[in-house]
């Protein structure tokens, strides 16, 4: 079964989830990537990546770091995973190695539960500050449509889209 990066394996064990192969591993074709049956690989990171992933649809002009350094194994795993796009772990597990979130008392809603930074966020960059997947008002309406109104009064920050002058996306430091 066809994924967003590979072919879909039961698992051996049946309690276990499903995995996503990389279509070379799948296909056991490892010389695409692997020199000899051995660890020595055909190039180096992204390099070996880009010989087959497109580089302009991967890295936009505005690129978070790992994938600007071409680092993709920080994240995805090059053979098999138990999450889509093979990444290493969860989004919010990945993300949280390197980012930060503060002790925040009260959590914006999609930060509550089982979080997924891919929510919001685009994992290789973007347009948009933060990286958000769109403008802060497009992303915030998606949500919060009724709060965004159109009444017979709107406040001025959010008639301006800028939700992030007051509100912080993650959260807030004390309980409302």
């Amino acid at each position: 079964e066809a994924t967003p990066t590979g072919t879909a394996a039961a698992p051996r064990d049946p309690t276990e989830p499903m995995q996503v192969l990389h279509e070379p591993y799948a296909n056991r074709e490892c010389k695409e990537c692997h020199r000899d049956m051995g660890a020595s690989l055909q190039g180096a990171g992204a390099k070996l990546c880009f010989q087959c992933h497109d580089q302009g649809e991967i890295v936009p002009a505005s690129a978070h770091d790992p994938v600007r350094e071409g680092e993709c194994l920080l994240c995805h795993d090059p053979h098999l995973s138990k999450n889509v796009y093979l990444l290493r772990d969860t989004p919010a597990a990945i993300c949280g190695e390197c980012h930060e979130d503060a002790d925040l008392q009260d959590r914006h809603a999609p930060l509550t539960g089982e979080v997924d930074c891919t929510r919001c966020h685009l994992g290789h960059g973007g347009p948009n500050r933060g990286f958000l997947k769109e403008e802060s008002a497009a992303l915030c309406g998606r949500c919060h449509e009724a709060d965004l109104g159109e009444g017979l009064w709107t406040h001025g920050p959010v008639g301006a889209g800028l939700c992030s002058a007051c509100h912080q996306g993650h959260g807030a430091d004390d309980a409302a």
